[in-house]
């Protein structure tokens, strides 16, 4: 029979259509109970699966029009352009490895701690806890519960605001990790640098909440990277500069002091002190001068080295759900059960008699 089938339905390399139309038609009972049975089981893991949302940033470098300066060739290093800048070197960040900064474990552990809002209960509470509380579970993974309980338990107490070890973290810290570096993600268009940050959540307030706090912090990090040098100048600048004005001052009033001191003097020898009491405070002014030019440089280099961002697209609180719909789930289950239905009247069903009975000859031998 299964050879004989296999000639109806195969003829050489093509398959007659038409022929499994009908022979599964012919038994279209049979393929009902395969559609019912595949579409109830659709229908509950559909409603077992939460609805997820993602809200999405756009943003870009932005660049300035004028010549090829220092400081176009700074922003355009930035964005993974190199235009050549002599002897500068080229930032070792760039939007490239962004998403692998995304999901390094110490920019994640960064965000435990942000408060987030749930849209229908307005109450706050950390991303951290969130993630451990609002999830939900199907009913296949109950066994999980008291595993959960016992990490919501622990959730408090590990991330109750004290420093977290980034280089030994416990096994719930390590699992949220896990979390949320899958929802959250940074892409690059190479093409026009534009970044694209997105976050995806089952509360779609929380979705909108984190992906602002990520362009922020993305902001924040790469400024702060870009600037360390020159703000470090700054501060050196700062420290000379205030050294230079005490000695300024200090040499003001000693020679202030000696010219009071001595002011109906004639004697030359106090004149040709007064006068290197004098010069001494010409030379602390100078350098005092020269250090306030060298500060007001630095901080020029600070804002300089700056990056700055143009906002595409701001976070918003998205309205449609970005999962799959549970129609669609429900139909891909009904599409199984056809197939399952196809392959059992084709395949399976002589193969499990063929079985059977050669099982039943084996057992009379």
């Amino acid at each position: 029979m299964e050879e004989t089938q296999k000639k109806r339905f195969f003829v050489g390399k093509e398959i007659d259509i038409v022929g499994v139309v009908r022979a599964i038609w012919r038994e279209k009972k049979l393929l009902f109970v395969f559609v019912a049975v595949f579409a109830v089981m659709g229908v509950v893991y559909a409603l077992n699966q939460a609805k997820r949302y993602t809200a999405m940033v756009i943003l870009a470098p932005e660049m300035s029009g004028m010549g090829m300066s220092s400081s176009i060739s700074d922003i355009a290093s930035m964005v993974g352009v190199e235009l050549g800048k002599g002897n500068s070197s080229v930032d070792a960040i760039y939007p490239e490895i962004y998403p692998d900064l995304f999901a390094s474990t110490d920019f994640i552990v960064d965000l435990f701690d942000v408060p987030v809002c749930l849209q229908k209960s307005h109450v706050e509470k950390s991303y951290f806890n969130h993630i451990i509380q609002d999830s939900k579970i199907p009913f296949w993974k109950y066994p999980q519960v008291k595993l959960m309980e016992w990490i919501e338990s622990l959730g408090a107490k590990e991330n109750g605001g004290g420093k977290i070890n980034t280089f030994q973290l416990t096994k719930v810290q390590y699992n949220i990790c896990d979390v949320i570096r899958k929802n959250i993600g940074c892409q690059i268009d190479k093409s026009t640098n534009v970044i694209t940050i997105s976050v995806t959540d089952e509360d779609p307030l929380v979705a909108a909440v984190m992906a602002d706090t990520l362009q922020k912090r993305l902001q924040d990090y790469i400024t702060s990277y870009r600037t360390q040098k020159a703000r470090n100048d700054l501060e050196y600048a700062q420290k000379i500069c205030a050294e230079a004005k005490m000695q300024y001052v200090q040499s003001m009033k000693k020679y202030a002091s000696y010219s009071d001191s001595n002011m109906d003097a004639l004697l030359q020898s106090v004149r040709s002190q007064q006068e290197n009491l004098e010069n001494d405070m010409q030379l602390c002014y100078n350098t005092y001068a020269s250090a306030m030019q060298k500060v007001e440089a630095a901080k020029a280099r600070v804002q300089e080295r700056t990056p700055a961002f143009t906002v595409i697209q701001r976070a918003s609180v998205p309205l449609t759900a970005s999962s799959m719909p549970r129609s669609m789930m429900v139909m891909i289950f009904i599409v199984l059960g056809v197939l399952c239905d196809v392959a059992w009247i084709l395949f399976l069903r002589d193969w499990v008699e063929k079985r059977r009975k050669n099982k039943t000859s084996e057992t009379v031998a």
